[in-house]
């Protein structure tokens, strides 16, 4: 229980997000450590549900400062697929892919502001892109019987369809 503590109530920077990041992984590294020590046992499982919740802490921390990044969206697309990859056994995926999800539909959205629909710097493709992948990831949780998810899934793929439809009928 002593190194559960000593992770746990171990300090992160707060100066600089790349030096966040790096403290994260030390502690995912420091849970795997512990998850290679008790394996078999109680404590392992412990070990894994805090090193999931600092890998989902840490694409939520990329997330919200993807503009401070270089290439932040692509840091968090890539921390979503790892996240997605990583964690597959989880009860959690499900929620997981609902937010990588709701990633993608919000860079459809941010591009749709960023280039309006009726103008000539509106590429659908660019969109439409976005958009599948959202849908894709919708898709794959609304055709899972028996979990919470699957309503929210649905609604979200509805939605995004209407936002689809409107951005081609803007664009013509």
């Amino acid at each position: 229980l002593e190194s559960f503590q000593r992770i746990l109530q171990k300090p992160l920077p707060v100066q600089d997000p790349m030096e966040y990041i790096k403290g994260m992984d030390e502690k995912v590294a420091a849970w795997n450590e512990v998850i290679r020590k008790y394996q078999g046992s109680p404590y392992e499982y412990l070990a894994r549900v805090e090193e999931e919740r600092i890998d989902r802490s840490k694409v939520a921390f990329v997330e919200l400062n993807r503009y401070r990044m270089k290439d932040g969206n692509q840091l968090v697309i890539l921390g979503y697929s790892q996240l997605v990859t990583k964690h597959s056994q989880s009860k959690n995926l499900y929620r997981y892919l609902l937010d990588f999800g709701d990633f993608y539909a919000l860079l459809a959205k941010e591009y749709a502001i960023q280039n309006d629909p009726e103008g000539l710097s509106f590429d659908q493709e660019v969109f439409d892109q976005f958009a599948k992948s959202a849908l894709r990831l919708y898709t794959e949780v609304a055709q899972v019987d028996g979990i919470l998810e699957k309503i929210e899934a649905q609604g979200k793929i509805e939605g995004l369809r209407g936002l689809t439809e409107k951005m081609r009928r803007l664009n013509r």
